[in-house]
């Protein structure tokens, strides 16, 4: 008795079916996994700037205006003593922004209570802040009632980010403005 011979199973449609499977899968994934990685990185980008804008507050309200009187004289970071000038703040917030590139970095020092608020140091580049020599906070300030604020922004830039919401877009590449704030009262 003879067999007849076993039909013939095409397996070059299923290595069509593999390469098309794990283009559908492999695609959206590899989408997933850098959008992953430029969010930790925005994240990382905004942890930096709210710690160093804390710190550049810090900074200046234990420099106040009395810092240089009596037994609370106050050792600047380049040896003298005395009240804390805009620079620096620019300084202090500069060393605290590891990786935050100073010229794109954009900071707003203010001084005031309530109502009154004088812009010390208008929005300029942490660059350009760091050589500024005005007294912040200035003499006139009252400890215990005027406030130091520090405000910050810098720019995110993501290919990605063009299919998030609430980017502006730039010519090439959108761009997310970062923000950052801190504002407390003066010590000394």
């Amino acid at each position: 008795m003879t067999r007849a011979p076993k039909p013939r199973v095409r397996h070059s449609r299923r290595r069509g079916n593999t390469m098309v499977e794990f283009t559908l899968v492999g695609i959206p994934l590899l989408f997933v996994l850098i959008s992953i990685f430029e969010i930790s990185r925005g994240m990382w980008i905004y942890s930096t700037l709210a710690h160093a804008v804390r710190e550049g507050v810090r900074y200046a309200m234990v420099n106040g205006p009395t810092c240089a009187s009596g037994l609370n004289a106050c050792v600047r970071p380049n040896g003298s003593t005395g009240i804390a000038t805009v620079g620096d703040v620019a300084n202090r917030i500069r060393a605290q922004g590891t990786g935050l590139d100073q010229n794109l970095l954009r900071v707003e020092m203010k001084l005031g209570s309530g109502a009154t608020v004088n812009v010390i140091a208008p929005e300029n580049t942490l660059a350009s802040l760091a050589v500024d020599g005005t007294l912040f906070p200035p003499p006139t300030s009252v400890p215990s009632q005027d406030d130091v604020w520090v405000t910050a922004k810098y720019p995110f830039r993501s290919a990605l980010a063009m299919f998030w919401p609430g980017a502006a877009s730039t010519r090439f590449q959108p761009v997310i403005w970062m923000s950052a704030d801190s504002r407390d009262k003066i010590q000394f």
